[in-house]
């Protein structure tokens, strides 16, 4: 059962209420997005685990010249998938602010990603 209070004025940023707040809003805005750092640091370490360990050492420069076979790698097919499947898990369960976050760092760090 909540009780409103009358005598707390809301738009009053002076008042001890309104502040501690806005405080515990702002800690728990830190918490969240460190959890979502954690976890997204999380998924690209295993993401470029299956790069580095699905990648052949010549696959991008073969030995033999008819040999060459343009298109995507077992390793990126699998980081690929692995993205998708998380993207999958994520979909039901926040909010669409909190994925289009998600997909834009998601997104950066793979970019940023140097082999």
């Amino acid at each position: 059962m909540f009780y409103k209070a009358p005598h707390i004025d809301k738009t009053d940023f002076l008042n001890a209420v309104v502040r501690e707040k806005k405080r515990f809003e702002n800690v728990l805005d830190d918490s969240v997005a460190a959890g979502m750092n954690a976890g997204t640091d999380v998924l690209m370490s295993q993401v470029e685990h299956i790069i580095i360990t699905r990648t052949k050492a010549r696959e991008y420069y073969p030995e033999d010249e008819n040999a060459l076979e343009l298109g995507p790698t077992l390793g990126c097919r699998q980081a690929i998938s692995c993205l998708e499947m998380h993207c999958r898990l994520l979909k039901g369960s926040t909010s669409k602010e909190v994925l289009e976050v998600f997909y834009q760092e998601v997104g950066i760090r793979l970019l940023a990603y140097v082999p």
